[in-house]
């Protein structure tokens, strides 16, 4: 059993709620077309790596990009096979009787490890260090206009008045 991510965007009347304490952020229907922009862009963003770092290189065990965990005989230890963390980012949308759902998912059993906002192991821990993104902020980077290294804070948002930024991104999208 692997873990995941998965970030969910749905739409209905408790848009104004503060997001940053949420995975799921609320976007009202009609918004379809802007919610899936909003995750193609975030995909986009998490598909990129940041470079190469002292886990990737030899002496074994270390983790070959596009391979897996290379073991001391050279070859991909099993069980520890590359699932191109990547490659496998998923958008699923669906509309439902008052709002819609955005679906951002990462399968891959490792994603967790590597773009989790959870400080409870030293993986997540040293991910972030080394420049791996975490979904959740880079998702709500992507919604407030922010880069998407930057963890977007409550106060931030506060500071702009609730949800003005996402509004003034689905305008905009509305707009173009």
């Amino acid at each position: 059993m692997g873990l995941g991510i998965d970030i969910l965007l749905s739409g209905a009347e408790e848009v104004t709620q503060k997001f940053n304490d949420l995975q799921t952020i609320i976007i009202p229907r009609g918004q379809e077309d802007a919610i899936e922009e909003i995750l193609d862009e975030s995909a986009a963003r998490l598909q990129e790596y940041p470079p190469e770092g002292p886990g990737n290189q030899p002496p074994p065990p270390y983790y070959e990009r596009g391979r897996g965990m290379i073991g001391w005989d050279g070859n991909v230890i099993p069980g520890k096979e590359s699932e191109f963390l990547d490659a496998n980012w998923q958008i699923e949308m669906s509309s439902f009787a008052d709002g819609v759902t955005g679906i951002l998912r990462n399968p891959a059993s490792y994603s967790g490890y590597v773009h989790d906002a959870s400080p409870d192991t030293p993986q997540v821990v040293w991910h972030k260090t080394t420049g791996w993104p975490v979904a959740v902020n880079l998702v709500r980077g992507v919604l407030s206009g922010q880069d998407e290294a930057t963890e977007v804070s409550a106060e931030a948002i506060e500071t702009q008045g609730p949800f003005n930024r996402l509004l003034q991104r689905i305008t905009d999208f509305f707009n173009k």
